[in-house]
């Protein structure tokens, strides 16, 4: 077989794969358009081609964004500031439209792509050995739209890494859940830890995102926790992560605002209450 045609076949397994986990032919479907730039975005993440997601929102071709918040991230042009939102599931692409999305406005508004946290891949289930392709293919991901990996000693400290960037004046975004739901779960108090340091010397903004019809997306960016409301919410002397987990379900439940009832979860009424 020859090397070009090896490439090939590696490519349209790449492709097929992205398609099959991202989930484009599910509830919420992507158009052909949608479909054909989503290959075209993976093929070039496959060469090492860099790429801004905020370039490549077509992908939600078919789709209408609405969007509440734009001057309040308008008025972030210029500095560094801390995006924290609902990690779902929901929605186009299993979800991930909220990248594409996210960073589009926030790029429109500020001039700046966010960075987004990215977990490193995990082990496998044979053998609890990380499979060699998924994690080749997890980095090639981080470097060409510039994620920050993090859960993994062979990536560094991530909570370093995210605060070296905000220090530069860049933008980072991240999801207090860790993991993609439904509906909220319950944050993880290392989140709200991140929280807390950043809010000294950077804005916290959240993000709601959730799908609204078939063919509807909302996305709603709010002001986050500050200093004053933190310093009333964690007593002096409180543990670290006690006092992380309470900021974390605080910074949910501002999340949790905007969304449906249904899709509050963990962070329904009476749970986590303050």
């Amino acid at each position: 077989m020859s090397k070009e045609l090896f490439l090939q076949i590696g490519e349209v397994f790449t492709v097929k794969g992205a398609e099959l986990y991202l989930g484009v032919n599910g509830k919420y479907p992507l158009t052909p358009k949608g479909r054909n730039l989503l290959a075209d975005a993976v093929r070039k993440i496959s060469k090492g081609e860099k790429i801004n997601p905020s370039e490549h929102t077509g992908v939600l071709d078919g789709y209408q964004i609405n969007l509440s918040g734009m001057a309040l991230l308008e008025g972030l042009r210029g500095k560094a500031f801390l995006l924290a939102g609902n990690h779902t599931d929901l929605g186009p692409l299993s979800g991930f439209w909220q990248i594409f999305a996210v960073n589009r406005v926030v790029k429109t508004a500020t001039g700046q792509e966010p960075h987004w946290v990215q977990a490193a891949p995990r082990m496998s289930v044979f053998n609890n050995i990380e499979l060699p392709l998924v994690k080749q293919f997890i980095k090639k991901i981080s470097e060409a739209t510039h994620t920050i990996l993090v859960g993994n000693s062979d990536y560094g400290n991530g909570p370093t890494k995210m605060f070296n960037t905000l220090k530069r004046g860049g933008i980072v975004a991240f999801y207090p859940e860790g993991e993609t739901n439904k509906s909220l779960v319950r944050a993880d108090p290392n989140a709200g830890r991140v929280i807390l340091h950043a809010a000294r010397r950077f804005p916290i903004v959240c993000f709601s995102g959730y799908p609204s019809g078939s063919r509807s997306l909302e996305l709603i960016f709010s002001e986050g926790p500050d200093c004053e409301t933190i310093g009333e919410l964690i007593e002096e002397g409180l543990e670290k992560t006690k006092a992380g987990q309470v900021l974390a379900d605080y910074t949910m439940r501002l999340i949790a605002r905007f969304l449906p009832e249904e899709l509050h979860g963990a962070y329904a009424q009476k749970s986590y209450a303050a």
